[in-house]
């Protein structure tokens, strides 16, 4: 999977890109700097795995209330 994937995908989850930001622990503008950067890697997805199950062809929302 890859960065523009991850992006579309989470945008057609309609997921709140703030909620999404902060449940990261970083900022809603520092996600989405990160996001549109080059530095932002298939690792740096991985990462997000407490709130997000990722596959090749799918990404589910999982928030922890």
């Amino acid at each position: 999977m890859n960065v523009v994937k991850f992006k579309q995908k989470l945008l057609e989850r309609k997921l709140s890109q703030k909620d999404f930001a902060e449940s990261l622990g970083i900022t809603y503008q520092g996600l989405w700097k990160k996001l549109d950067s080059n530095n932002w890697t298939l690792e740096d997805i991985k990462k997000t795995k407490r709130i997000l199950q990722l596959s090749d062809d799918d990404i589910r929302v999982i928030f922890e209330l």
